[in-house]
């Protein structure tokens, strides 16, 4: 048994960047009824764990993909961009948590 958990083990570190990057492109979204201030603290979860694995997108990809997961509503994604068309992931999370404090619904 101890054996078979040490072989698991070896192999889990070159999956997880695999894991990191299918969880980001694929399986990260805003759930229905929660807060972007909920959504921005997950992911900048898998952020740090993709750091850590030194598979960190570039900070534009990071703020698109950001803006994307969020589900915005076309009236919501004017909103976001009249306020500046800026990308970098620092400036959009601010920029949602600012904007849309209180969004809480799926608006997809």
């Amino acid at each position: 048994l101890l054996l078979h958990l040490e072989a698991g083990m070896h192999r889990r570190p070159a999956q997880r960047p695999n894991e990191l990057r299918a969880q980001f492109y694929s399986n990260l979204r805003r759930a229905p009824h929660e807060s972007v201030t909920d959504f921005a603290m997950r992911f900048r979860a898998v952020r740090q764990e993709m750091r850590e694995h030194k598979v960190e997108p570039d900070p534009e990809t990071l703020g698109w993909h950001f803006r994307e997961k969020l589900g915005l509503n076309d009236e919501q994604l004017l909103a976001l961009e009249t306020v500046n068309a800026n990308l970098d992931i620092g400036y959009i999370e601010s920029q949602c948590i600012r904007i849309f404090p209180l969004m809480c619904a799926s608006t997809s």
